[in-house]
């Protein structure tokens, strides 16, 4: 319990590295911790058919609250990923900006338009896809660097005989 505190610690403050099994873990502490605000979702469901709007506002807040926490936690998750990788987090802005940018663009167009927005489509999986394939496998395929980088030292080194050790 005590090295998943510390993943999650680690995580919110986006500095070190991360191998690809704490990367795993700390997906997995996203969905289970998604299953924890489950409860809150369907009280403001409830709230929202009792038109008790005072309820329901005080719960999208929190929703919101832990909703910005769990994404803060994954988002370290992946920065640490890429630190394990010798990769600054401004790389994810090249891996995910393109599929980013063609998902706005193709927001704006109307469905009237059929043939502009099947282009539209087109054109921008061909310009994102490669990015955001890039960006999956280097986050969770590629082993990080064995040596110690500017980020910190391998999360997997052993020392002096010791099992290497498999989080933060």
């Amino acid at each position: 319990m005590e090295k998943i505190r510390a993943l999650i610690i680690a995580n919110f403050r986006w500095r070190g590295r991360l191998n690809r099994s704490g990367l795993y873990i700390s997906i997995g502490l996203f969905y289970a911790f998604g299953l924890l605000a489950l409860p809150l979702q369907v009280m403001l469901a409830v709230a929202i058919s009792l038109d008790a709007a005072w309820l329901a506002v005080g719960l999208n807040g929190l929703l919101f609250i832990v909703g910005a926490a769990m994404a803060w936690n994954l988002l370290g998750a992946v920065v640490r990923r890429l630190h394990d990788r010798g990769k600054s987090g401004l790389w994810l802005l090249l891996f995910f900006g393109p599929h980013a940018a063609v998902v706005a663009l193709i927001s704006r167009i109307p469905l009237s338009e059929q043939k502009m927005f099947t282009l539209a489509m087109v054109l921008g999986m061909v310009v994102a896809a490669p990015f955001l394939v890039w960006g999956m496998v280097e986050i969770f395929c590629l082993r990080g660097r064995e040596q110690t980088n500017c980020y910190g030292p391998d999360p997997l080194a052993t020392k002096a005989g010791e099992p290497a050790a498999s989080l933060p």
